[in-house]
């Protein structure tokens, strides 16, 4: 149990280096770039995509990490 701590910790951990990193990039002007050469796409749309796929991820992260945790118990590793 002590080893899904730590992975969650770690996880944690590089969420906010990937945060900082795309901050640090200004990653939204590069995507007003981006959209600016395929006016096909809304930016909108997209941002919308990204934060539904973000919250999926992060859901399915916590499920599996209270899945393993459920195993652990039943199984006493």
């Amino acid at each position: 149990m002590l080893k899904n701590k730590k992975d969650l910790v770690l996880g944690i951990i590089l969420y906010f280096i990937l945060l900082s990193i795309f901050l640090y990039l200004d990653a939204f002007d590069i995507i007003v770039k981006i959209m600016a050469e395929h006016e096909e796409c809304e930016l909108d749309e997209f941002v919308l995509g990204l934060v539904i796929f973000s919250f999926f991820g992060l859901w399915y992260s916590i499920r599996r990490y209270f899945e393993i945790n459920n195993i652990q118990k039943n199984y006493k590793f």
